[in-house]
Protein backbone atom coordinates (compact mmCIF):
# COMPACT_ATOMS: atom_id res chain seq x y z
CA UNK A 1 0.00 0.00 0.00
CA UNK A 2 1.54 3.77 -0.94
CA UNK A 3 2.22 6.28 1.55
CA UNK A 4 -0.62 8.99 1.47
CA UNK A 5 1.11 11.92 0.31
CA UNK A 6 0.73 14.56 4.00
CA UNK A 7 0.74 17.97 2.20
CA UNK A 8 0.15 20.15 -1.16
CA UNK A 9 3.72 20.24 -3.15
CA UNK A 10 2.48 23.59 -4.69
CA UNK A 11 2.00 25.01 -1.12
CA UNK A 12 5.44 23.50 0.20
CA UNK A 13 6.81 24.96 -2.77
CA UNK A 14 5.00 28.65 -2.61
CA UNK A 15 6.66 28.63 0.72
CA UNK A 16 9.95 27.36 0.36
CA UNK A 17 9.87 30.03 -2.67
CA UNK A 18 9.16 32.84 0.23
CA UNK A 19 12.54 31.06 2.11
CA UNK A 20 14.55 31.40 -0.56
CA UNK A 21 13.67 35.07 -1.60
CA UNK A 22 14.18 36.43 1.58
CA UNK A 23 17.48 34.89 2.77
CA UNK A 24 18.81 33.43 -0.56
CA UNK A 25 19.60 30.44 -0.76
CA UNK A 26 22.83 29.80 1.44
CA UNK A 27 21.21 31.65 4.23
CA UNK A 28 18.17 29.09 4.46
CA UNK A 29 18.46 26.06 6.15
CA UNK A 30 16.12 23.38 5.46
CA UNK A 31 15.31 24.04 9.10
CA UNK A 32 14.06 27.41 7.63
CA UNK A 33 11.73 25.52 5.44
CA UNK A 34 10.49 22.76 7.15
CA UNK A 35 9.27 25.56 10.14
CA UNK A 36 7.86 28.10 7.20
CA UNK A 37 6.47 24.85 4.88
CA UNK A 38 5.21 22.44 8.07
CA UNK A 39 6.58 19.64 5.61
CA UNK A 40 9.30 17.50 7.28
CA UNK A 41 12.59 17.31 5.43
CA UNK A 42 11.24 13.57 4.55
CA UNK A 43 8.76 14.74 2.80
CA UNK A 44 10.64 17.41 1.60
CA UNK A 45 13.27 15.85 -0.06
CA UNK A 46 10.87 12.68 -1.25
CA UNK A 47 9.03 15.58 -3.34
CA UNK A 48 11.48 17.90 -4.50
CA UNK A 49 15.03 16.20 -4.26
CA UNK A 50 18.13 17.88 -2.48
CA UNK A 51 18.16 21.54 -1.44
CA UNK A 52 19.26 22.36 -4.36
CA UNK A 53 17.05 20.72 -6.13
CA UNK A 54 14.24 22.29 -4.38
CA UNK A 55 15.89 26.17 -4.83
CA UNK A 56 15.58 25.33 -8.74
CA UNK A 57 11.88 24.26 -8.44
CA UNK A 58 11.39 27.56 -6.42
CA UNK A 59 13.02 29.72 -9.10
CA UNK A 60 11.17 28.14 -11.31
CA UNK A 61 7.93 29.19 -9.54
CA UNK A 62 8.89 32.42 -8.85
CA UNK A 63 9.60 33.09 -12.59
CA UNK A 64 6.30 32.31 -13.53
CA UNK A 65 4.44 34.24 -10.90
CA UNK A 66 6.75 36.95 -11.22
CA UNK A 67 8.13 37.48 -14.74
CA UNK A 68 6.43 35.28 -17.38
CA UNK A 69 3.31 36.94 -16.18
CA UNK A 70 4.63 40.34 -15.83
CA UNK A 71 6.21 39.99 -19.62
CA UNK A 72 2.53 38.94 -21.20
CA UNK A 73 1.92 42.39 -22.25
CA UNK A 74 5.14 42.87 -24.01
CA UNK A 75 4.77 39.65 -25.95
CA UNK A 76 1.56 39.93 -27.30
CA UNK A 77 1.60 40.34 -30.91
CA UNK A 78 1.02 44.38 -31.12
CA UNK A 79 3.15 45.47 -27.85
CA UNK A 80 4.50 48.96 -28.06
CA UNK A 81 6.10 51.42 -26.55
CA UNK A 82 2.67 52.31 -24.28
CA UNK A 83 3.59 48.51 -23.05
CA UNK A 84 7.13 48.95 -22.47
CA UNK A 85 6.38 52.12 -20.16
CA UNK A 86 3.46 50.01 -18.42
CA UNK A 87 5.90 47.17 -17.61
CA UNK A 88 8.95 49.33 -16.06
CA UNK A 89 5.55 51.09 -14.02
CA UNK A 90 4.12 48.09 -13.15
CA UNK A 91 8.16 47.17 -11.84
CA UNK A 92 8.56 50.27 -9.92
CA UNK A 93 5.09 50.16 -8.36
CA UNK A 94 5.42 46.59 -7.18
CA UNK A 95 8.94 47.44 -5.68
CA UNK A 96 6.87 50.00 -3.32
CA UNK A 97 4.85 47.04 -2.09
CA UNK A 98 6.27 44.47 0.75
CA UNK A 99 6.57 41.80 -1.73
CA UNK A 100 8.35 43.92 -3.79
CA UNK A 101 11.40 45.55 -1.28
CA UNK A 102 12.82 42.28 -1.56
CA UNK A 103 13.92 42.73 -4.78
CA UNK A 104 13.95 39.93 -7.50
CA UNK A 105 14.22 36.14 -6.91
CA UNK A 106 16.61 35.73 -10.57
CA UNK A 107 18.56 38.55 -9.81
CA UNK A 108 20.17 37.44 -6.29
CA UNK A 109 20.46 33.73 -7.91
CA UNK A 110 22.79 35.29 -10.48
CA UNK A 111 24.92 37.49 -7.39
CA UNK A 112 24.38 34.47 -5.54
CA UNK A 113 25.19 31.47 -7.49
CA UNK A 114 25.45 32.57 -10.78
CA UNK A 115 29.70 32.09 -10.72
CA UNK A 116 29.90 28.91 -8.99
CA UNK A 117 26.72 26.92 -10.17
CA UNK A 118 27.02 26.97 -14.11
CA UNK A 119 23.35 25.30 -14.18
CA UNK A 120 21.54 28.17 -12.28
CA UNK A 121 24.03 30.66 -14.24
CA UNK A 122 22.20 29.24 -17.77
CA UNK A 123 18.80 29.37 -16.00
CA UNK A 124 19.45 32.79 -14.81
CA UNK A 125 20.33 33.91 -18.55
CA UNK A 126 17.69 31.88 -20.43
CA UNK A 127 15.01 33.48 -18.03
CA UNK A 128 16.76 37.27 -18.96
CA UNK A 129 17.21 36.23 -22.57
CA UNK A 130 13.54 35.83 -22.28
CA UNK A 131 12.77 39.52 -20.95
CA UNK A 132 15.25 41.22 -23.70
CA UNK A 133 13.21 38.95 -26.07
CA UNK A 134 10.09 40.56 -25.27
CA UNK A 135 11.52 43.92 -24.67
CA UNK A 136 12.79 43.77 -28.25
CA UNK A 137 9.66 42.22 -29.56
CA UNK A 138 7.64 45.67 -28.47
CA UNK A 139 9.83 48.05 -29.50
CA UNK A 140 10.82 46.81 -32.51
CA UNK A 141 6.74 47.43 -33.10
CA UNK A 142 6.57 50.53 -31.72
CA UNK A 143 10.09 51.50 -34.09
CA UNK A 144 7.60 49.88 -37.10
CA UNK A 145 4.91 52.21 -36.10
CA UNK A 146 7.13 55.12 -35.63
CA UNK A 147 6.37 55.35 -31.74
CA UNK A 148 10.23 55.72 -31.12
CA UNK A 149 13.20 57.81 -32.83
CA UNK A 150 14.01 56.15 -36.16
CA UNK A 151 17.61 55.68 -34.89
CA UNK A 152 16.75 53.54 -32.03
CA UNK A 153 18.62 50.58 -31.97
CA UNK A 154 16.07 48.14 -30.62
CA UNK A 155 18.39 45.32 -29.54
CA UNK A 156 20.99 47.36 -27.35
CA UNK A 157 18.04 49.02 -25.98
CA UNK A 158 16.48 45.92 -24.65
CA UNK A 159 19.50 44.94 -22.78
CA UNK A 160 20.00 48.56 -21.57
CA UNK A 161 16.34 47.64 -20.58
CA UNK A 162 17.38 44.91 -19.13
CA UNK A 163 19.99 46.26 -16.73
CA UNK A 164 17.58 48.68 -15.51
CA UNK A 165 15.27 45.60 -13.96
CA UNK A 166 18.46 44.33 -12.66
CA UNK A 167 19.33 47.26 -10.86
CA UNK A 168 15.45 48.47 -9.93
CA UNK A 169 15.02 45.02 -8.04
CA UNK A 170 18.56 45.62 -6.08
CA UNK A 171 17.42 48.99 -5.12
CA UNK A 172 14.04 48.04 -4.00
CA UNK A 173 16.31 45.64 -1.57
CA UNK A 174 18.27 47.89 -0.39
CA UNK A 175 15.35 50.63 0.44
CA UNK A 176 16.46 52.89 -1.85
CA UNK A 177 14.39 56.24 -2.01
CA UNK A 178 11.28 55.72 -3.89
CA UNK A 179 11.69 58.77 -5.49
CA UNK A 180 15.37 57.78 -7.00
CA UNK A 181 13.81 54.43 -8.13
CA UNK A 182 11.17 56.52 -10.00
CA UNK A 183 13.90 58.93 -11.63
CA UNK A 184 15.96 56.22 -12.76
CA UNK A 185 13.73 54.25 -14.21
CA UNK A 186 12.21 57.66 -16.02
CA UNK A 187 15.78 58.64 -16.92
CA UNK A 188 15.89 54.99 -18.33
CA UNK A 189 12.55 54.96 -20.43
CA UNK A 190 13.77 58.42 -21.90
CA UNK A 191 15.67 56.26 -24.50
CA UNK A 192 12.11 55.90 -25.83
CA UNK A 193 11.35 59.51 -26.41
Amino acid sequence: MSRTQEFEPAEALQKAMEVFWEKGYGNSSMDDIVTRTGVSRYGLYGEFGSKKELYRAALEHYCHQNIETRLAGLARPDAGVQDVKDFFMGALAHCQCEEGRLGCMLCYTSVELGIEEEEMAEFVNTAFGKMRAALRHALQNAKQREEVPSDLDVAETADFLTGIIMGLSTMARSAMDPQLMKNFVKGGLARLG
